[in-house]
């Protein structure tokens, strides 16, 4: 057999992983029945994370007819991994917040079938709908740390950033044709078949790629910007993806956010390019620099490019961005869009008056509830910030769950982002790798504040890169990675 690279090596191996010795005390390649499994189980997560990527294209262009029940099109998949991990008796986490993460599902399994016994029947379904956005896909994180290789990662990262090349060119065409059109809308014959297409100043689409909305566009590129971060600050040696890759993937990115008509994208961006630039200085000075050097190029060829290849779009958001500031100063006081965020992450005490200590129920106050014409019915609100409020996840988790049950989940995932960040600095400053920490700064948006339980796209994105960080935390945290320059002290 081939013995394996000393660079792998500093990678942890995955679970259930045994290595023969050979003469010379090199370790050997793994002999392990398990590995076969864990492949498996691999092919499964991945199955999962490109059907988030497609199911918005498979619900809108090739069965609109299923459009609804392909909603949980990711869920037998889901449910198959727990299943042969259950079976195969792995340990997957003696974490105290994989822990908790069961313990609230299953409380919350316990509300869901009081709801669906002594409910009518569409609380009962809404109880299992809630308990679904809120629980299912907590373990899968867990699962995915522990059985993701640094290879296995590696692979993602560079199928992600090559599929951002030709998301571009869909977002081009989309932008470019009607609202009305297929492209935007879909291939639905029925009116519900069809999806709701979003437009900023002067009609212009936001267009939403592959995804039914354009949430799910911003997901998908800020993700692949994180990803591009990584490659661009990385030695060569540790890059997955060739250079021409890599410019057009970097280049197909940059024209999703131009025409993506929203701020919520760009302050994301912005989030993760400043966080990447204060955590490559503590990782490595030749990472700072190559950092540096990528936000000069990228924003100067957004200020310079945009207006020039994408006018209309480029013209529209800059006028909804000014018209929206103007409202949100009105509104929240000087600050623009970040005296809204302000404003709203403490929204969800304005539904503590109204919301009985049990709460309404899992699924009362989702998007499914509204859709079915019943949340109303529900939930009686008083004032607009209540209403508000049922539009946050912090809100929704008050009304579901009741004030103490809702505050406890609401810390959970408060918990968890500090958790994974202390985690994610030591493991860069440890391996001089970027990922774990530019993967940190994509999901922590998502995990504290982020709608995980309100929108089935974001809760995908949430939880399997919640997962996907772990995995890299692990892989990396052994050692150095950097082997011609070692961390900064």
């Amino acid at each position: 057999m081939a013995r394996r690279n000393s660079s792998v090596l500093l990678n942890r191996p995955a679970p259930g992983y045994a290595y023969s010795a050979v003469e010379d005390g090199t370790l050997d390649e793994p002999v392990n029945p398990f590995e076969k499994h864990r492949r498996t189980v691999v092919r499964l997560i991945f199955i999962v994370y490109f059907l988030l990527i497609f199911e918005g294209a498979i619900r809108k262009w090739l069965l609109p007819q299923l459009g609804r029940p392909l909603f949980f099109v990711r869920d037998p998949f889901v449910i198959c991994i727990y299943l042969l991990v259950m079976l195969r008796g792995v340990s997957v986490s003696r974490s105290a917040l994989f822990q908790v993460g069961l313990a609230f599902g299953v409380v919350g399994l316990a509300l869901s079938g009081i709801n669906a016994e002594f409910g009518e029947g569409s609380l009962g379904f809404l109880s299992v709908y809630g308990w679904r956005n809120y629980f299912l896909y907590i373990p899968l994180a867990f699962v995915i740390a522990r059985y993701l290789e640094m290879t296995d990662l590696e692979r993602l990262v560079r199928r992600t950033l090559q599929l951002a090349v030709f998301m571009s060119a869909l977002v081009i065409l989309q932008v470019n044709a009607p609202g009305r059109s297929a492209l935007n809308t879909g291939l639905g014959g029925a009116r519900d078949e069809l999806y709701v297409v979003n437009t900023t100043v002067g009609g212009v689409v936001r267009p939403a790629g592959t995804f039914t909305s354009d949430l799910g566009l911003t997901a998908f590129v800020t993700s692949a910007l994180s990803m591009a971060i990584t490659m661009w600050t990385a030695p060569k040696r540790l890059r997955v993806l060739n250079m021409p890759w890599l410019v057009a993937a970097s280049a197909g990115i940059l024209v999703c956010l131009s025409v993506s008509g929203s701020r919520g994208a760009l302050v994301w961006s912005s989030t993760i390019i400043l966080g990447a630039t204060i955590g490559a200085w503590f990782v490595s000075r030749a990472a700072s620099l190559k950092l540096l050097i990528f936000i000069v190029v990228v924003v100067s060829s957004a200020v310079v490019l945009a207006p020039v290849l994408f006018p209309r779009s480029t013209a529209a958001f800059v006028q909804r961005w000014t018209n929206a500031g103007e409202s949100e100063t009105a509104a929240y006081g000087s600050g623009g869009i970040l005296a809204r965020v302000r404003h709203e992450l403490f929204l969800f005490q304005a539904v503590f008056p109204i919301t009985p200590s049990t709460g309404f129920g899992l699924g009362s106050a989702s998007n499914a509830s509204w859709q079915m014409g019943i949340r109303d019915r529900l939930i009686y609100f008083d004032t607009q910030d209540e209403r508000n409020a049922a539009e946050t996840d912090w809100g929704r988790h008050v009304l579901e769950l009741g004030p103490l049950f809702g505050c406890c989940y609401i810390l959970f995932r408060a918990v968890f982002v500090i958790t994974l960040a202390v985690r994610a600095i030591m493991a860069a400053r440890i391996s001089g790798h970027p990922l774990p920490l530019l993967l940190w700064l994509y999901v922590s948006t998502l995990l504290l504040q982020g709608l995980v339980t309100g929108n089935g796209t974001l809760n995908g994105y949430g939880w399997l890169f919640v997962g996907l960080t772990m995995a890299a935390i692990e892989r990396t945290r052994r050692g150095p990675v950097y082997l011609d320059r070692a961390p900064r002290s």
